[in-house]
Order: structure tokens, then sequence, then C-alpha cells
């Protein structure tokens, strides 16, 4: 005969659980009201009490600390001695657990100064049981949440009972935390309790194999790995990009897309109609070139922008969107070098097209659009740990108001960009700038320690992106065989003209003709033209440098925080090229 002992609080799932047993030839031993759920959903048990021959005392203090319920558990079956002890009491062994625990965090949420109701919720006897099979894993089964038991009606014989283990530990440490931190009065308590949850395929680096995804207080994973084995740095990628295209969404309600590199934006744009240039564009030099412009949907749209934006740096990139991923998205992919996705949804036919790329290890995460962060974060390093209050505040355009400058001109489309702009800057590396340009940020500089090298760097990537519509590039005759990817680094490699000699021979082996390189005449005149260029910063100004150098690029709107004691000599600068600068109040650093 095989036992179970069912004792729950939380009896979502156990009347499937219990007929599952009892297809199984387990007899089902139960207490209270898990024994009054289950029989009155026409399940056959046998009473607690009347196992043990013993009811429950102490106003149902005591019921389940019995000798014959934990030698049932505990009792060693490869042990002699064990054996004979428990035929000459005449006592059965248990074979599975299923208990989950009175509700404390809950209560104590709800009436932290009701005394006597929140000590009346500290679980004794589940938490005896918990242990006790968790010790005895070798033999009993162990099921700790709800959320465990389709997985073990699933899979039974390949249920692996350590792992069950682990996690009844991990609830019974959580909830030994959580009353330890209100009986100390530590309402702001910095106890933090992880459960694993993932392997990692390995850490920042392939030498660091010990990685893997934990979740902080039991609150669970904000996302399902529906394919391949993501790496540390893949998922900080992941959570990074889609906070920011999901702010997107909550801030101007448009699809965007986020190409992401080594936690900082490469890309982000907004979802709209392709134009036709647009279209020639990234069938020329890029990605979807097998993609009719007229199946595009907007939110792939929004990634062929994204990954257009810097394509020399985004290649390899995770991928994140604030929309279902469409066949016409996942037929995008398909043909781009990228280690991963993450996104609200998919449709069926696009997963399954994901599920097949990079030979079927490519990375596919959904996240779930409800999962918020916490007001609290904290960062553990080198044996420190850091906790500062959550950055929550999402950029809007309410926050456009306060324009410095003379000239005061901004239409809707330009809030638009700025907002975007500012909720990349959110999550990009600090020091950062970006400049934005129709929906688009077409070139950020991050992480570097002077402001105005965030702003040469970002500049550079911004011409690049101009200079890549030059009709001159339209003409490039290449060399039959030379790959996507291939084209796009030649292309980069023309207009930053920085050769050696051997590179240059071999960089001239792509063509078909060799093209002429940009004379500096032609190359400055090109650049004149363009205009409306936005500039966004995550932090003030502390000269007028940057606005000189963002001059050269057609900046026109300039977006940051302000604050500066340089502001006045700032807003000067502004003055004089006869841009419009916005100050928003609001710092936007991020390491």
């Amino acid at each position: 005969m095989k036992l179970a002992l069912l004792s729950v609080y939380n009896k979502t799932g156990i009347v499937d659980l219990a007929r599952f047993l009892i297809n199984n030839e387990y007899t089902i031993i139960s207490t209270g009201g898990t024994a009054k759920h289950l029989r009155t959903n026409n399940i056959v048990i046998t009473d607690l009490a009347e196992y043990t021959k013993n009811p429950e005392i102490l106003s149902g203090r005591v019921k389940t600390l019995h000798p014959s319920i934990y030698a049932g558990i505990l009792n060693i079956r490869s042990d002699d001695s064990h054996r004979q002890q428990m035929v000459d009491l005449d006592l059965s062994n248990i074979d599975l657990v299923a208990v989950n625990l009175y509700p404390f965090e809950k209560v104590v949420a709800l009436s932290p100064d009701d005394k006597a109701t929140c000590i009346e919720n500290i679980d004794i006897g589940g938490v005896c049981l918990l242990r006790a099979a968790a010790k005895n894993h070798e033999s009993v089964y162990v099921l700790s949440s709800p959320g465990q038991y389709d997985q073990f009606r699933n899979n039974l014989e390949e249920i692996c009972r350590k792992k069950l283990a682990i996690k009844a530990y991990s609830a019974t440490c959580s909830y030994d935390m959580a009353i330890r931190d209100w009986m100390a009065g530590e309402t702001n308590a910095i106890t933090r309790r992880y459960l694993p949850e993932k392997q990692l395929k390995y850490g920042c680096n392939p030498n660091q194999t010990k990685a893997m995804i934990l979740s902080a207080d039991n609150m669970g994973l904000p996302f399902k790995i529906l394919n391949g084995q993501p790496g540390y740095i893949n998922v900080l990628d992941a959570i990074n990009s889609w906070y920011l295209v999901r702010e997107i969404r909550e801030s101007l309600g448009m699809d965007a897309a986020a190409s992401f590199k080594h936690v900082s934006p490469a890309g982000v744009a907004l979802g709209s109609p392709l134009t036709e240039y647009e279209s020639t564009l990234f069938k020329i030099g890029t990605v979807g070139s097998n993609i009719d412009r007229n199946d595009i949907s907007n939110i792939t749209a929004a990634y062929l922008r994204a990954r257009n934006c810097d394509p020399k740096s985004s290649f390899g990139d995770f991928i994140s969107v604030n929309a279902k991923v469409d066949i016409t998205l996942a037929n995008v992919i398909k043909n781009c070098v990228s280690d991963g996705i993450i996104a609200p949804s998919y449709d069926d036919d696009a997963l399954e097209i994901l599920r097949q790329k990079k030979k079927g290890a490519f990375i596919v995460l959904k996240m779930d659009p409800r999962a918020n962060k916490s007001a609290t974060e904290y960062r553990e390093y080198l044996g420190l740990v850091l906790s500062q209050t959550a950055n929550l505040y999402t950029p809007t355009k309410d926050d456009l108001i306060d324009i410095a400058t003379k000239n005061k001109g901004v239409s809707e489309t330009v809030k638009n960009d700025m907002v975007m702009s500012l909720i990349t800057l959110k999550y990009t590396q600090s020091n950062s700038v970006g400049f934005a340009y129709r929906g688009q940020m077409i070139g950020i500089g991050a992480g570097q320690q002077s402001r105005i090298d965030c702003v040469r760097l970002a500049r550079m990537k911004a011409e690049t992106w101009f200079l890549r519509r030059h009709p001159r590039i339209h003409e490039f005759k290449f060399a039959d065989g030379v790959k996507r990817q291939e084209r796009i680094n030649a292309i980069i490699q023309f207009i930053e003209d920085d050769f050696t000699d051997i590179e240059y021979n071999m960089w001239k082996k792509q063509f078909a003709e060799v093209p002429i390189p940009f004379t500096s005449t032609e190359r400055k005149t090109y650049l004149s033209y363009v205009d409306n260029v936005i500039l966004a910063s995550d932090a003030f100004f502390p000269f007028r440098d940057s606005i000189d150098k963002a001059s050269k690029i057609g900046v026109k709107y300039i977006v940051q925080p302000g604050g500066s004691i340089a502001d006045e000599s700032v807003i000067k600068a502004c003055d004089e090229y006869d841009m419009i600068m916005v100050k928003t109040g609001m710092r936007l650093f991020h390491h």
C-alpha cells in the first residue's frame, strides 16, 4: 500500500492531485479542512485522527505531530532495523507529502498589529512535515506548492525528488524569515530570500560555470523560457530591454522594439508603416530582403528600424518587442544573427519558426506583461549588498513643459521622439546620450566617463546612420557570395574610412567594383542638409561643448534634466544655434 498525506491551506489543484494519486494506487490520509474539501468532491480519504488513533488537540495546534506520521515519512527504507521497527509497531511508509503553509505573510501584511491573529497563522505541523519529507527525499515525494502538481502528474517517472526537496526547504526558509522579520519588528526588513529557479548556460564568461536565476521572496520568474538556455548577460539584456519597450507602450501607447547588446540598447524604434524608401534600404544591406513590404506589421517595422539604428553593434543582439510576435517578424528575425527575444506573446506559427533558429538554441522568453518591478532594488557584489529605491519614474509628455530657450515650438511627433529618447537612456549604461530622428535612436553613446565623449561617440554613430543613406551607397556593386552582415560591415568601414593598408586590400575584395572614397567636402556637404535631430541626455550638460558638437549633425531639439551651474551658458549656446531645449528636472542614471 502506498500512502499520501495531504494537508494544505491553499487547496488549488488538490482535488485533481488526489484523483491522480488514487488512480495510481495511493491511499490518502488527510486532516481538517483538506479532508472536508476532498470529501465534498467525492474523494475517499482516511482521516488523520483515525490513522494515528489520536484526535486533534489544543484547538488544532497539534494534529500531524505524531510518531506514526513521522516514522512513516522518515524511516530509511533500506535500513533493516528501521524496517523491523516499522513491522513491530505496525506502521506504514508514507510515500508522498503534499503540504502548503498558513498564509503568514499575507496575514501580517493585512494586520501587522494583530498579534494574536499573526501568531495563530504561524504554521508548525506543515513546516515539520515539509522538512521531514525533504530530508528523506530519496524515498518520499514532497510537494510544497500547487504549482508543482501538474509537473508531478505529467512526469511522475522523471520527477526529481531532490529538486522537490530543495523547493520545500526554500519554502520553509522563506517562511521562517518572514516570521523572524515580523517578530523582530523590522518593517523595512533587509532579509532576502532566494529560491533557485533555473540553471543558466554560464555567467558573464564561460569560465564562470556556476550561474543561475533565483527568484526573490518566492515571487517566481516574471517570464517563461519557451526555448533555449539563456546565459547571465542574456537575462540582463532581456529584463532591461523589456522594461524599456513596455514603458514606451505605457507612456506613448505605441509599438516599439529594442535591439540590446551588453546591457545597453544598440537601437530603439517606434512602430509605424515603413516608407517605400525604408523598404528599399532594408532590402539592400540589412534584414528583411525576403519580406513583402505590404505584409510588414508595425511591430516588425519597429524591429527593422531598431536593428538598423546601429547594425554593426546589433550583430548578435537580444531583441525585445512590446507586442505579439507575428509570423512576419519571426521571418525577419530568422535571417538575423541574434541570441534571443523577449515579448509578451507569440503566434503559434511564429514561435515554431523561432524555435528552429540556431539549431534549436535560439532563446525565446515570454514576459508576463503584468510583472512589475519591486519597490526596492538590491545588488550584491564582492560581499557587499547595496539597496536603493527602484527608479519607477516613467518619462511622459508631461515632462516636456519647461522649455528654456527662446525658440519654443515642439510638435507632437518631436515629443514622441523625446519621450522615446528619455526612456531609452533610462535603460542605457551611464553616462549616456542619444540622438533620435523620426522614431529611431540613430546614435547612442553609453557608459563613458565624460559627457562630451558620450556625445562624440553617439554623433559618430548618427553620422554613420545618415551616410549609409547616401545615394552612392546604393550603387555599391558587391562581389558574389558576400553575406548580408559582411555588406553592412563593409559599408560602415567605407564611411568610417580608417583602414590600414592590409585591411584596405582585404576590404576591396568584397566588391565587383571598388567604391571611390568620400571626399571630406562630399561628406560635409551631405551632412549639412541634416536637420531636426533630437539630442537627449540622462544628466545635465556640465559645459556648452556638447551643444557645439551636436550642432554639427543638425540637432534642432535637446532634452535633458538641467540643474547644472552651467545651465545658463548651455541655454545661451542653444539660442545661438537656434535650438529648442527642454529641461525635465529628472536625472536618469543607470548602472
